[in-house]
């Protein structure tokens, strides 16, 4: 893909197929699959960590845990 032909670009009359085929030319599709596969997969991953794993309240469990040690 050559950067010139982006400094050229009109944007006033830009369509979805002058697009996929500026992005095909930079990238064919198995790399473009590959590349949405592990998107999806972070932010998959990300959903179930804040979800289910939540930082906080395993910070605050760590707390309470600390605290009843403490107290005994």
């Amino acid at each position: 893909m050559n950067f010139d032909d982006l400094k050229n670009l009109d944007l006033k009359n830009l369509n979805v197929e002058d697009l996929k085929q500026k992005v095909l030319a930079f990238a064919d599709k198995k790399t473009l699959i590959k590349v949405g596969i592990s998107l999806g997969s972070i932010i998959v991953f990300l959903i179930i960590y804040y979800a289910i794993l939540n930082p906080k309240k395993l910070l605050w469990l760590r707390r309470k845990k600390r605290n009843t040690i403490q107290n005994a």
